[in-house]
């Protein structure tokens, strides 16, 4: 049961960092106007 326990927990540890790693890397939109919001997303 410790073994599971300490198997779950590090799961959890793990995925916690990976979120936290994939959050930081988004783009912040508000600083962009109408006209650049348009050509990054025609860029796709």
């Amino acid at each position: 049961m410790k073994k599971l326990m300490t198997l779950a927990l590090s799961i959890l540890l793990l995925m916690a960092c990976f979120i936290t790693a994939m959050a930081e890397g988004t783009i912040d939109f508000s600083g962009y106007s109408l006209e650049e919001l348009l050509e990054i997303r025609s860029d796709r």
